[in-house]
């Protein structure tokens, strides 16, 4: 799965610990198709902040992709003001 490879190199570059190592369906607690978002069983409170470093690295890589599309740019834009928060 090319997620959870994407994430396992990130992790190694950037030397990050995490209690999550896949991404799966039932992690996410996304289970079937009808659903709109995950609601998530990982470890949040020391998990999440890393979970969107990732997003915002994965983002910029991409800059062309996030500007033109409106659910990857709201995606980053949620990811930074999660990030502020936390």
């Amino acid at each position: 799965d090319s997620l959870n490879s994407a994430w396992r190199l990130w992790k190694r570059m950037f030397k990050v610990s995490t209690h999550t190592y896949n991404f799966t369906r039932n992690m996410l607690n996304f289970l079937d198709a009808k659903k709109v978002f995950p609601t998530g069983t990982w470890s949040k409170a020391s998990d999440t902040p890393k979970i969107l470093e990732f997003i915002l690295y994965v983002c910029s890589l991409y800059p062309e992709k996030v500007s033109t599309d409106k659910v990857l740019y709201y995606i980053q834009s949620s990811c930074q003001s999660i990030g502020v928060c936390m």
